[in-house]
C-alpha cells in the first residue's frame, strides 16, 4: 500500500484498488506474512467501510421489557418472575400430577382380526 502521503491517498478508488491488491498478493501461495497481515488489515478496512454508520435520528433501540411495560402482558410476565423457581416447579409438578390421575378413558387400539391380515401384503 502506498504512503498516506501520496497525491491519490483521498481519491476513494486508488484506496479500494490498493486494498485489493494487498488482499490479491496475500492470496499466492508463496506470500510472505507481512503481505497476509496487510491483506488481513485491508480486509478489515473494506469491512469498516461496509458497516452502516448510527443514524443521529434513529431511534433508540428498545429491549422487549420495556415495550411490554405496562401492559398487561407484561405485568404477568414481570408477576410470574418475580415467583421462585422453586415454587414454579412445584405448581407444575402438582398441575402434572392433577391431570395425570384423573379417571380419563384410555384409548386403545382397536383388536384386528384373521379375516383382515389375510389380505394384507
Amino acid at each position: 500500500m502506498s504512503d498516506s502521503n501520496d497525491t491519490n491517498a483521498d481519491d476513494p478508488a486508488s484506496r479500494n484498488d490498493e486494498l485489493v491488491s494487498a488482499i490479491r498478493a496475500a492470496l499466492a501461495p508463496d506470500a510472505s506474512s507481512e503481505a497476509r497481515t496487510s491483506a488481513a488489515h485491508a480486509c478489515r478496512a473494506i469491512l469498516r467501510g461496509l458497516d452502516p454508520a448510527p443514524s443521529r435520528n434513529a431511534a433508540p433501540s428498545t429491549s422487549t421489557a420495556s415495550v411490554l411495560a405496562g401492559t398487561p402482558l407484561g405485568n404477568a410476565l414481570n408477576a410470574i418472575s418475580s415467583i421462585p423457581r422453586e415454587q414454579v416447579l412445584g405448581f407444575l409438578v402438582t398441575g402434572l400430577r392433577a391431570v395425570l390421575s384423573q379417571n380419563v378413558p384410555t384409548y386403545r387400539a382397536r383388536p384386528v382380526s384373521a379375516r383382515e391380515t389375510e389380505g394384507a401384503p
